[in-house]
């Protein structure tokens, strides 16, 4: 269930996003996994999301 409380109401300015993994499970160390979250960036990146810089860390 998504949050909300978070909205956007300034859409001209960028916006820092960070999520974490329950538990701060290393999640990411497969290659594998790391390509569908690197897939779906892509695609919202098709669909019109401007992404300026990207982190992926193994627990992150």
């Amino acid at each position: 269930m998504g949050r909300s409380r978070y909205k956007i109401t300034q859409t001209d300015a960028p916006h820092f996003v960070t999520l974490t993994v329950l538990h701060w499970i290393p999640v990411f160390t497969r290659p594998q996994t790391v390509d569908i979250l690197l897939e779906s960036l892509r695609f919202l990146m098709k669909e019109g999301l401007k992404v300026h810089a990207y982190v992926i860390l193994e627990n992150h």
